[in-house]
C-alpha cells in the first residue's frame, strides 16, 4: 500500500478529520505502510504527502481531511471563521472552548 492510500484508509476508518501525528500513529500501529528503511512513519512525512497531493487531501489548520469530504471541510472552515470573528470579543481560551 502506498502512503497516500494508507492516509486515505485511516481517514476513512476514523470518519473525521485527524491531526498529522494521529494519522502517522494509526498507520504505524496498523502496519498500513512501511518505509524502505523500516523506521516508523513520522508526522512530517504525512504532511509532505498531504501537501504534495492537494487533489486528494486538504490540511485545514492542522486537521487533514480528504478533498472530497465537503461536510467536514465546511464545519472546520465555519469554526475558523467564527473563531476569527470572536477574537476581539473573547479571549483565546474562551474561543477554544466553544
Amino acid at each position: 500500500m502506498t502512503l497516500h492510500e494508507a492516509i486515505e484508509r485511516v481517514l476513512k476508518e476514523s470518519g473525521h478529520p485527524m491531526m498529522l501525528k494521529e494519522i502517522a500513529s494509526k498507520i504505524n500501529a496498523n502496519h498500513y505502510y512501511e518505509r524502505n528503511d523500516k523506521r516508523p512513519l513520522k508526522a512530517n512525512q504525512v504532511y509532505a504527502r498531504v501537501k504534495k497531493l492537494p487533489d486528494l487531501f486538504e490540511n485545514i489548520n492542522g486537521l487533514v481531511v480528504t478533498a472530497n469530504n465537503i461536510h467536514w471541510r465546511n464545519i472546520i472552515y465555519a469554526y475558523l471563521q467564527l473563531k476569527e470573528t470572536l477574537r476581539g470579543i473573547f479571549s483565546t481560551d474562551d474561543i477554544f472552548n466553544l
